[in-house]
C-alpha cells in the first residue's frame, strides 16, 4: 500500500502543483511559498517508496491534497501502512 500511495502522492504533488502554480502566477502571486507543498508532496512519496521516514511520507501525503483525487487516497494508505516503514 506504500507504493501506491508514494505514486499517489508524486503524481498529486505534480499535477496539483502545476495546477496551483499555474493558478496562482496568473493572478500575480510569486513566491517559494507556492512551490512548496508540490515539493513536499514529492519529497514523501519518495520517502514512503524508499520505506523511511514515516512522518514525511505523512507531511508529503497532507501536501498533496492541492490535487485531491490523488491526494485523499494517499493519505489514507500511508495511515493505513504507519507499519510497514
Amino acid at each position: 500500500m506504500r507504493i501506491a500511495a508514494g505514486i499517489l502522492m508524486i503524481i498529486g504533488g505534480f499535477i496539483g502543483g502545476s495546477l496551483w502554480v499555474g493558478i496562482l502566477h496568473s493572478m500575480g502571486t510569486y513566491g517559494v511559498i507556492i512551490y512548496l507543498p508540490a515539493l513536499l508532496a514529492v519529497i514523501g512519496g519518495i520517502m514512503a517508496l524508499k520505506r523511511v521516514h514515516w512522518r514525511w511520507a505523512l507531511v508529503g501525503a497532507i501536501c498533496s491534497l492541492l490535487f485531491p483525487i490523488f491526494g485523499i487516497p494517499a493519505v489514507i494508505l500511508i495511515v493505513v501502512s504507519k507499519g510497514q516503514f
